[in-house]
């Protein structure tokens, strides 16, 4: 672990391993900190978070076909599930529709291609091999 390495005090390494400080610490603040966050995320201390194929950007600019594709027509109806007037209306909820999936989809995109390379044999890689075709219908930017 290259924390303490990395100049992160005590206090910020604890948070890792959620051992509260003290109450203030367990009550009000984030369960990790941004630079320990940073650090363990491999960069240093004072480094800026900057990882390069964020930009690569998504066919067509268009987040909801990439759900459509890798996730398929089953979301847009556990969509309206969620919206309709039995639907979960937590802030967890419209969290996971509006801001978890098209997140992960989006990951899914950008860093798919360097998971079927380094995991040729896994599932997951047949899954977004097929998936992957259903967006190569798309002009990528």
């Amino acid at each position: 672990m290259n924390a303490s390495t990395e100049g992160l005090q005590q206090y910020q390494v604890s948070t890792l391993t959620k051992h509260a400080v003290d109450k203030l610490s367990s009550a009000y603040w984030s369960e990790m900190e941004r630079t320990t966050m940073t650090v363990m995320a491999g960069f240093s201390m004072g480094e800026t978070y900057f990882v390069p194929r964020t930009a690569i950007g998504l066919p067509m600019n268009d987040i909801n076909a990439c759900i459509d594709a890798i996730i398929g027509p089953r979301f847009r109806e556990w969509e309206t599930q969620q919206k309709s007037g039995g639907g979960d209306k937590s802030e967890c909820g419209e969290m996971f529709f509006s801001r978890l999936i098209p997140y992960l989809v989006e990951v899914l995109v950008q860093d798919g291609i360097y998971f079927i390379k380094d995991f040729k044999e896994h599932p997951m890689t047949a899954l977004l091999l097929v998936r992957f075709v259903l967006l190569s219908s798309f002009p990528l930017l």
